[in-house]
């Protein structure tokens, strides 16, 4: 951009580009720009459910339109929506955003692989404590994990538990 006098820098006024030259307007010229759109996208998943995914676009800009497909033949036109996948694997995944202004409309679609993973199986601690009750016939077990378990179940060696 060129400048009319040296020191006197374009002012930018809704859309409108004034240059001061000793207190008169020498030009003005009107800009109607062309939006950007893009579409990259981040995603992470749930770490109680790692079959639920949570997607964000990365732009900070927002767009009119936002449609996912995420790869299982569902979708969503959330800007940042959650997905619950029915079974384990790889997934492509795809976003398009669309945007409209007066300098026209811009549309862009990103897509990427997202894998769901089985979630880890539970870990379990079978370390128990035992002390022997007052009436000395009898001993008191239980479990030393903070953990609460579904289910337990004891193996006294003598056929009962």
């Amino acid at each position: 951009m060129k400048h009319f006098a040296q020191g006197f820098p374009p002012r930018i006024l809704s859309h409108v580009f004034c240059w001061a030259f000793f207190g008169l307007i020498a030009a003005r010229v009107s800009v109607q720009s062309q939006p950007i759109c893009d579409a990259r996208f981040s995603f992470y998943p749930r770490t109680t459910h790692p079959d639920s995914v949570h997607f964000y676009p990365q732009s900070q800009t927002t767009y009119k339109r936002y449609q996912w497909s995420f790869g299982d033949g569902t979708g969503s036109s959330e800007r940042y929506p959650w997905h619950h996948y029915a079974s384990y694997g790889k997934y492509y995944v795809c976003l398009t955003v669309t945007d409209t202004t007066a300098g026209g409309t811009c549309v862009d679609t990103w897509c990427d692989s997202v894998s769901v993973a089985a979630p880890a199986p539970p870990t379990c601690n079978a370390h128990f404590a035992h002390y022997a009750t007052s009436h000395g016939d009898s001993v008191h077990f239980y479990p030393q994990s903070q953990t609460t378990y579904k289910r337990y179940q004891w193996s006294f060696g003598d056929g009962t538990g």
